[in-house]
């Protein structure tokens, strides 16, 4: 897995950074977007990803700075992959149906390919708002494939978002000033490896067919004089979890996503505002570096990768300037609490290894 950063910058873009956009990678080729900030198909024309390869993006909330590019990407997609695409899944919140359906029928775009797009219900949107809100969408997309509603199951502690191949996607709400969400990539564990010496030590059992059922976790009968039975778990490692990563959306309270969050190998937290700031930052529905650190360390997440940082906070600020300061201050601050820190910035790249994988 590799997360990239298309954006970083929290609220407007700057000149070095655009607002909210990261990519997350698989290995099977296919790429998650999550959230889609004005001027992302950009950033994405001066990345190494391809745009045919994004099949799901994943929307954490209705602010401009992380959605107001999604028509114009959608467009560009349309265009650049006109054979190749047949369907795109959309996720976010309610309003996202109404966003897309106005803006993509007002500016008469036409999609190549079919969207399905699947609304998150806020827990505390009472169903006679939300059947207000279904009653009054503007008429449906000649390109949209009718989805239904997804919902929280408060005994899962989460929205269950998709089941994509060997994939589980959740998610969970954050607190900010709008109903904003956390999303949850989890993989499948895989089965551990075979122990091929021991089982050719104790055996006489070469590389074959052998191997692969004893692999798939099937016991073989040797067609020998006793029948020898050869027991597959006496041979295969523990299974190999899978990883885990995390991406949220705006936040000044990530608690609600703690219990499916916990144990990560990754999680990228926005990080807007420094330590010293907090009241203003908490007030803006934000987080400080001491905020997001805290939450890392309280769910045992292996790596933290801040991001969504105020435009105040410049690589290389000039002296003098009281109004702009080094954006390495967010790191040193969460440095204080959680070891295991990395500053995002636009077109950086972090891979995700498994745990005791090499690159």
């Amino acid at each position: 897995m590799k997360i990239t950063f298309l954006g970083t910058s929290s609220g407007v873009p700057t000149k070095e950074r655009n607002v909210s956009c990261i990519l997350l990678s698989l290995d099977s080729g296919d790429v998650y977007m999550f959230d889609c900030g004005e001027g992302t198909q950009h950033q994405l024309q001066k990345s190494n990803v391809r745009s045919g390869k994004i099949t799901n993006i994943f929307i954490t909330h209705m602010h401009g700075d992380h959605c107001f590019g999604l028509p114009g990407l959608l467009c560009t997609l349309s265009g650049n992959n006109p054979v190749t695409r047949t369907e795109l899944d959309i996720y976010g919140p309610i309003g996202l149906k109404k966003f897309l359906r106005a803006s993509l029928s007002a500016s008469d775009s036409h999609l190549g390919f079919l969207i399905k797009i699947h609304e998150v219900v806020p827990i505390d949107l009472s169903e006679e708002d939300l059947q207000k809100y279904v009653t009054e969408l503007p008429q449906a997309l000649e390109c949209e494939k009718e989805v239904s509603l997804i919902r929280y199951e408060s005994e899962n502690h989460c929205f269950p978002i998709a089941r994509i191949a060997n994939l589980t996607i959740r998610s969970a709400p954050l607190q900010h000033r709008v109903f904003s969400m956390g999303y949850v990539i989890e993989e499948d564990s895989v089965p551990g490896k075979l122990d091929a010496k021991l089982l050719q030590e104790k055996h006489g059992i070469k590389p074959g067919p052998i191997f692969g059922k004893l692999k798939s976790g099937k016991d073989v009968v040797l067609d020998d004089q006793n029948k020898t039975v050869v027991r597959s778990s006496d041979f295969m490692g523990p299974d190999q979890k899978g990883r885990k990563v995390c991406i949220l959306g705006d936040s000044c309270d990530s608690s609600g996503l703690a219990y499916i969050a916990r144990d990560c190998d990754a999680i990228t937290h926005e990080s807007t505002l420094e330590d010293g700031q907090k009241d203003l930052c908490i007030m803006k529905g934000h987080s400080t570096p001491n905020m997001a650190a805290t939450f890392a360390k309280d769910i045992n997440a292996k790596r933290l990768i801040l991001t969504h940082f105020s435009a105040r906070y410049l690589k290389q600020p000039e002296e003098g300037n009281p109004n702009v300061a080094n954006v390495s201050i967010l790191l040193e601050q969460a440095k204080q609490v959680f070891d295991n820190v990395e500053l995002a910035d636009d077109f950086k790249e972090f891979t995700v290894k498994r745990t005791g994988e090499v690159a």
